[in-house]
């Protein structure tokens, strides 16, 4: 690879949001291991800092072989957040991603007893319920009225 083409593939990726892009290259790890050994990006760190931070989080080493930087995915966070039962703090990791915001919409409304809490949630669900897709909202109002109620008595068998 020359290095105008190694340069502008970097420039691409440290145009990208640095978590996102370390999220989604973490997905398929291995890939983007075998790209980094043609990329070199540690050549272009202070120029391409994202991109250099990244491939040290997916290498899980910096060039030097120092571990990499710590790295907390979107979900680990969500998960932080529902484990401390701050429902604000959950909020606010929800709404960067709406769809997940509705899936969980029942679970935040649990987390918490406080009203101006709950009404928060009510107002962040309303202000993005034009992003959500169709089912998820089909879902949501079935399930919405019965959650309350009681149910039989189901038994599984191994």
């Amino acid at each position: 690879m020359s290095r105008s083409f190694r340069r502008a593939v970097l420039e691409l990726l440290d145009a990208m949001d640095g978590d996102r892009l370390i999220e989604d290259m973490c997905r398929h790890r291995s890939y983007w291991v075998w790209v980094g050994e043609f990329l070199h990006p540690h050549e272009y760190a202070t120029r391409y800092p994202k991109a250099a931070r990244a491939f040290q989080v997916v290498r899980k080493k910096a060039p030097d072989g120092t571990p990499a930087p710590d790295f907390e995915t979107w979900h680990a966070k969500l998960e932080k957040s529902i484990n401390l039962k701050d429902a604000d703090a959950t909020l606010k990791v929800l709404t960067e991603r709406p769809g997940e915001l509705a899936r969980r919409l029942d679970h935040l409304l649990r987390l918490t007893d406080n009203e101006a809490v709950r009404s928060r949630v009510v107002a962040a669900f309303d202000a993005k319920v034009t992003a959500f897709a169709t089912p998820v909202l089909l879902t949501l109002a079935a399930h919405l009225p019965k959650r309350q109620a009681t149910t039989g008595v189901r038994v599984y068998w191994p």
